[in-house]
């Protein structure tokens, strides 16, 4: 397993988002050092599964115990398109249940009033950007690549090279948004980026 984990980390990892990479790296080096001396076409479900069990129920982590287990259906399928294994172990591995989703979370009145006070304490135009993303729920990504040419008539147009599904995305932008974007056109001057 060692072998084909550091090939999966030389060959495999550079083509990901430096974000996926290193969390797919530390998850090897972390959690799955106990299959490092199992020949990779030798290591059972029993085994995969005492590993993510471990985290998901001893010590309480289903969410990570999922992304573990995706790391390992990566490496899985990197090792069969080598032949070096028959199918895909990880497939018949059942995901864990989270629980209520952190997406469920709303910040409260008072929360809202103090975050707010919170990015009136940065310079611009980060206290803008921190606002913008709050407002209107986008990936920081793609609102630090807001462009003026991507706005128009109080709709902002984020691009498919940017949008994570690889589709321009349409965001109609409220009242409270114009208003920062507005300021900011002050700001920023003639450059065509917001920010």
């Amino acid at each position: 397993f060692k072998a084909v984990a550091d090939e999966f980390i030389d060959k495999h990892l550079p083509n990901l988002k430096e974000r996926t990479a290193t969390e797919y790296k530390r998850h090897i080096d972390v959690y799955l050092t106990p299959l490092n001396n199992t020949p990779i076409k030798d290591i059972s479900k029993n085994q995969i599964l005492s590993i993510l069990d471990k985290k998901a129920y001893k010590e309480g982590y289903p969410t990570m115990a999922n992304r573990i287990r995706s790391t390992l259906s990566s490496l899985f399928s990197f090792a069969e398109k080598r032949g070096l294994v028959r199918g895909n172990l990880i497939a018949s591995v059942p995901t864990y249940n989270t629980g209520n989703s952190k997406r469920s979370r709303y910040y409260s009145e008072d929360e809202i009033q103090t975050l707010w006070s919170y990015f009136n304490s940065f310079d611009r135009p980060t206290g803008e950007v921190f606002k913008m993303l709050f407002i209107t729920g986008q990936r920081k990504t793609e609102t630090m690549q807001m462009k003026w040419s991507d706005l128009d008539n109080n709709v902002w147009t984020i691009p498919a090279e940017l949008a994570k599904n690889k589709q321009p995305h349409e965001i109609p932008l409220p009242e409270m948004a114009i208003r920062i974007l507005d300021d900011l056109r002050e700001y920023s001057g003639d450059i065509d980026h917001v920010v």
